[in-house]
Order: structure tokens, then C-alpha cells, then sequence
């Protein structure tokens, strides 16, 4: 596996994949039994852990009445300006956060890992 293969595999794996992103705004349906993946990453945005790896990190969630708003929606925004929006429907978790790091840009990636030292990242050394 190449470094892009691990860089990405390490995204997903911790809270380092959080450290990319600028800005998160969910939005969902509390009684929609399909808004369950948005309300799991909520919680995991909101967790110390994640607070603590990106501090500057802005999460906006949005409360949506039953009314035909939709379903869940999960906009995404990048360090580096980008946007990704989401309609995580019947997913997983796993499956937004595999969509989050494979959509990273690759010189953010770099970025990340010269920021830490060894073994702070995966890395044993």
C-alpha cells in the first residue's frame, strides 16, 4: 500500500480525518429513522476527542421539523475552501467518513503529516 493508501486508511481510522475540515453543518429529522448516520456523526464531531485534535472546528446543526424538509443533509467544508454535500439516507457512518476522506485534498493530506511527529499519526518510530 502506497502513502496515499495509508494516509487515507489512518483519515478514517481517528480523529485525524476531523483535523481537514473547516466548517460541518448537519442538518436531520430527529423522528426519521433514516437520520441515524447524521446523528451518529454529530456525536462524533462534537466528541472531546475531535475537539481537542481541531479546535477550530465550526459544527452547525439544524433541527428539522417532519414536514417534507428532506432527510438528513451533511455539508462538508474543506480547509482549503471545498464543499462536499452529503444526503447520508440508509448509510452508515463508516460509509460518510469513507466519503469525507476520499474526498480530502491530497496536498491537505500531506499537510496533516508534517504537522506531526512520528508515531502521533500511526506511524510506529
Amino acid at each position: 500500500m502506497g502513502q496515499l493508501g495509508v494516509a487515507l486508511r489512518t483519515l478514517r481510522s481517528n480523529v485525524n480525518l476531523f483535523r481537514a475540515i473547516a466548517k460541518c453543518q448537519v442538518a436531520f429529522d430527529p423522528y426519521d429513522y433514516r437520520s441515524v448516520s447524521a446523528r451518529e456523526f454529530l456525536r462524533r464531531v462534537n466528541s472531546p476527542r475531535v475537539r481537542r485534535a481541531n479546535p477550530r472546528l465550526v459544527v452547525e446543526a439544524t433541527v428539522r421539523d417532519g414536514g417534507g424538509s428532506g432527510g438528513a443533509e451533511l455539508v462538508i467544508s474543506f480547509l482549503d475552501g471545498r464543499t462536499l454535500t452529503l444526503q447520508p439516507l440508509d448509510v452508515d457512518v463508516k460509509t460518510i467518513e469513507r466519503e469525507i476522506a476520499l474526498n480530502i485534498p491530497v496536498l491537505t493530506i500531506y499537510k496533516l503529516f508534517e504537522e506531526e511527529t512520528s508515531g502521533s499519526v500511526g506511524f510506529k518510530g
